[in-house]
């Protein structure tokens, strides 16, 4: 039970709702939210039950607790991978495992904690190929698999209609998918209009778009995944090289995790 110094060094403890406290407050006064309290500016720390995970501190003000702060936190992951069934904390985070190779081996899992034991997933590698007969369930683009059924545009010419290219598509290299923030699909365009394919053939500071060579996205906004620390929230309006378009270009928005 955790304690805070209270008016003239004294503590005394209270009753916390739904977990222990202790206050700086008067006597058998319960620190819970909107909860009469005798002192201002004193304190109340109040740990939750093990299954919530959390822990809030409260501040006596105009003679009522108040929530000031508030804290979850989550177990440090195991060293190694858990067996699947074993007993995990309730607090015990997500947990990533991944042994993917360049050549296409290894394994990527996630050991998750359904409150009582460990639950296993394989989310599978991003695996390396040569041609589609490496690829079992979809086809190599890239030197990667990736799935046919993939939503729209595209990865490869042959996805387009006679007389298109598949331009502009940004595809996270086959091995480890640690550092993939996510594909992107590519648009069909006309395959004589000089448009860009990838982003190779625009300038230093440009990326093929849908077909046309772009200026970098400010700061905070995105054309691709690869322009934000945790990939691209809102994804951005073009218009696909050789098309006519009423709308004007913008750029998506950076997810921020809160």
């Amino acid at each position: 039970m955790g304690a805070a110094a209270g008016m003239g060094g004294r503590d005394t403890p209270a009753a916390g709702q739904g977990g222990s406290g202790a206050s700086s407050g008067s006597p058998g006064q319960a620190c819970e939210h909107d909860g009469a309290c005798a002192f201002a500016g004193a304190r109340c720390h109040v740990s939750a039950s093990p299954s919530e995970c959390c822990s809030t501190d409260y501040i006596c003000f105009a003679g009522r607790w108040t929530e000031e702060a508030s804290s979850c936190g989550a177990t440090a992951c195991p060293a190694k991978l858990p067996k699947a069934g074993t007993a995990c904390g309730p607090c015990a985070a997500n947990c990533s495992y991944d042994t993917c190779t360049r050549d296409g081996g290894g394994q990527n899992l996630e050991a998750d904690c359904n409150g009582t034991e460990w639950v296993i997933a394989d989310l599978s590698c991003l695996t390396c190929c040569k041609n589609d007969s490496d690829c079992p369930n979809g086809f190599c683009t890239q030197g990667r698999c990736e799935s046919r059924d993939h939503g729209p545009g595209c990865f490869r010419d042959d996805e387009c209609a006679e007389g298109q290219i598949c331009a502009g598509m940004h595809l996270c290299a086959c091995g480890s998918p640690a550092g993939c923030k996510g594909d992107g699909w590519g648009e069909c365009v006309p395959a004589a209009a000089g448009c860009c394919v990838l982003d190779g053939e625009c300038g230093i500071d440009e990326t093929c778009i849908a077909g046309i060579c772009r200026a970098h996205a400010p700061a905070g906004s995105c054309w691709t995944n690869d322009d934000c620390q945790f990939g691209c929230s809102l994804p951005p309006q073009v218009c696909a090289c050789g098309m006519s378009c009423v709308a004007p270009d913008e750029p998506g928005m950076c997810w921020v995790p809160l």
